[in-house]
């Protein structure tokens, strides 16, 4: 496969050198008393507030973030979220920056994403005259079924409701070629599950939805998405496991049903890290779908 490109994170010029804005495309004037989100050097988030010369002032730690950009409605706040690549306003991003803010011309972010998007940035507030982003950095595979007859996915939300129809999972075969992307739909409350099932899985379990494209093995990469955001995976993305599958015996995701750990609350956003299943979950036997529908109940 071709090599991901690594974006740099990218942030604008402003008038104080300490402080950066939630929106990448705020100009360098304002109008007198406009705040907005903006973090100092250590990286402490804060706001700033326009002067009566037009300039924004220093940015002052501990203030909040969060505040209106010109022509825009205040960002509503981001879920909290942790992840490699640095933290920025509302949450936190894989390689790049997520906006709780909107910018201008635009309404107010919606429970800004705290989900990373590999090599980008992933926005949580509006654009320019759109509405907020979608999906939640709380929403994650909950439970995997691999086995001879029954293939199977369960997702959990455990943070705002998140609109499904924003998000997709995509499959990948050999951990590299893309074979699938699978829509989801409806909306999924705060503590609310989502099973997706094969065809032949169906007729054994109550699903929210079934899909021809869910035909996984124990080598092909999943990738959860909503928008461009991605907020969890399951294999190693860009890397074809020699054994066929990830993992050591019994936690391995060819031939076993893999359930999330309890104490798991939030997605694995790094896509392209090795991937070990005993880390995150818990093994049972193939084909067992007993548990489906009720995660850590």
């Amino acid at each position: 496969m071709s090599p991901r490109t690594s974006l740099a994170f990218i942030f604008p010029l402003l008038l104080v050198a300490a402080c950066s804005s939630s929106s990448q495309t705020v100009s360098t004037t304002c109008t007198q008393g406009e705040v907005r989100a903006c973090l100092t050097a250590d990286d402490c988030k804060g706001t700033q507030t326009c002067d009566a010369e037009g300039h924004f002032a220093a940015c002052m730690c501990g203030a909040g973030a969060g505040g209106t950009s010109a022509g825009g409605s205040g960002g509503s706040s981001g879920s909290a979220g942790q992840s490699s690549g640095g933290s920025s306003a509302g949450g936190s991003s894989a390689g790049g920056s997520s906006a709780g803010g909107s910018s201008a011309g635009g309404s107010s972010g919606a429970a800004g994403a705290s989900g990373s998007s590999a090599g980008g940035s992933s926005a949580g507030g509006s654009s320019a005259g759109g509405s907020s982003g979608a999906g939640s950095g709380t929403l994650f595979f909950s439970e995997y079924v691999e086995g001879a007859t029954n293939k199977a996915l369960e997702l959990y939300n455990a943070g705002p409701s998140v609109d499904l129809s924003q998000c997709t999972i995509s499959a990948y075969a050999d951990a590299a070629n893309l074979f699938a992307t699978i829509p989801l739909s409806g909306t999924l409350a705060q503590g609310g599950i989502y099973i997706i099932c094969s065809t032949t899985t169906g007729g054994a379990v109550n699903c929210d939805s079934t899909s021809t494209d869910i035909q996984f093995n124990g080598n092909d990469a999943l990738i959860l998405r909503c928008g461009t955001t991605i907020l969890d995976h399951i294999g190693q993305y860009g890397v074809d496991p020699p054994n066929g599958y990830w993992g050591t015996e019994p936690y391995t995701t060819s031939d076993h049903t893999l359930r999330r750990k309890c104490s798991i609350r939030s997605g694995d956003t790094d896509t392209t890290a090795a991937y070990d299943p005993s880390v995150e979950w818990d093994s049972y036997s193939a084909d067992d779908l007993s548990d489906l529908g009720k995660h850590c109940q």
